[in-house]
């Protein structure tokens, strides 16, 4: 039986294999881990874990100097333990929904598929939100978030990464996260507040889905017209780069000041999950603006999806920091020219 507190971080575990385990979550991150399992009956501590921006890095047994170090893929998978003496202890080979395929050596650990806990009387993945079993490539509880209704993919209550886990992982059993969305959570996670009833589960998630919408093939914006949304030049026209810049700031701010004006309207609901999506439209240009594949180039339809089959933490370190400082220079920016706008309109200027 697994035991979750209110903000679904797994406090306490009783199995008839493993006995009673309490454990330490650190949940001062991005991401909810565990630091420690303890045994409660002596409150001694059996595993320690190690992390780096959430992602597992290494294992200790307690009251021993025994250390195990984690080798990932690129979304995250553990495929290799290694020892102290750089020895290879544990192998791991999934299918792409994180079945294991093959598994070599006898140590145990629980890190596995997207480096994420494999509860090992159920099989299923702990996914903080939900439980995900791989061997049905499925979640095993309804989805809270509502998704989009012209991406039906986000609709399924079930489904894991829109069925497409090779691009995408899902870390809290809500949203399944390519590189777009691990640029907006490093530049909004711990800053939008949070809500723990009505529409609005994680404002993120919503500016997740303004950001996604964008890119969307179903709203009409994947056009050579429409190319400044995308920081590229419509190359039927012969569009120059000054002029798709300033259609995109444009558009950046129409939508940014739309964000403004919803979060200030008042609703504590609906008026704030309009306003988050609108931040997150607003952002998507920024974001691809730093992208190799768009950076102006003339509009390719396959220039401005390809971020989709980008790996999650394909962007480098760099980029995801100068694109961050752009977005947050950017918000900034439009922060004070929308106040000062609102000044002047009360003093009839």
């Amino acid at each position: 039986m697994i035991v979750a507190n209110d903000s679904i971080e797994k406090v306490q575990k009783s199995t008839s294999a493993q006995g009673n385990r309490k454990y330490i979550v650190d949940i001062a991150g991005g991401l909810p881990v565990i630091l420690l399992e303890i045994d409660p009956t002596d409150m001694s501590v059996k595993k320690g874990y190690i992390y780096a921006n959430s992602q597992i890095l290494a294992q200790y047994d307690g009251g021993s100097a025994s250390r195990y170090y984690f080798l990932h893929d690129r979304l995250g998978s553990v495929r290799q333990v290694i020892n102290s003496a750089g020895a290879v202890i544990k192998m791991f080979t999934y299918n792409p929904f994180g079945e294991k395929l093959e598994e070599q050596g006898t140590f145990y650990t629980p890190w596995q598929f997207t480096g994420q806990y494999l509860d090992q009387e159920t099989g299923y993945y702990y996914l903080r939100a939900r439980m995900y079993s791989p061997y049905l490539s499925r979640f095993t509880g309804r989805d809270l978030i509502i998704g989009v209704f012209e991406s039906p993919l986000t609709l399924h209550k079930y489904l894991y990464c829109q069925n497409d886990p090779i691009n995408m992982f899902d870390l809290n059993g809500k949203w399944g996260a390519p590189v777009h969305s691990q640029i907006i959570e490093e530049a909004f996670s711990g800053q939008l507040g949070d809500y723990s009833t009505g529409l609005v589960n994680n404002p993120l998630d919503y500016v997740r889905m303004g950001s996604e919408w964008e890119d969307s093939l179903l709203n009409g914006n994947q056009a050579g017209k429409y190319a400044y949304m995308h920081a590229m030049t419509d190359a039927k026209t012969g569009q120059s780069r000054e002029e798709a810049e300033k259609q995109m700031w444009w558009f950046v701010t129409k939508h940014y000041f739309a964000y403004k004006e919803k979060l200030q309207s008042g609703s504590q609901v609906y008026g704030e999950t309009s306003a988050y999506f609108e931040l997150g439209v607003a952002m998507h240009p920024i974001v691809d603006s730093t992208d190799p594949a768009h950076d102006w180039k003339p509009w390719r339809l396959s220039n401005t999806i390809s971020h989709l089959d980008e790996e999650p933490g394909a962007i480098d370190k760099v980029t995801l920091n100068k694109t961050v400082k752009l977005m947050q220079d950017t918000m900034r920016d439009l922060d004070a020219i929308y106040e000062w706008g609102k000044i002047a309109e009360m003093a009839g200027w």
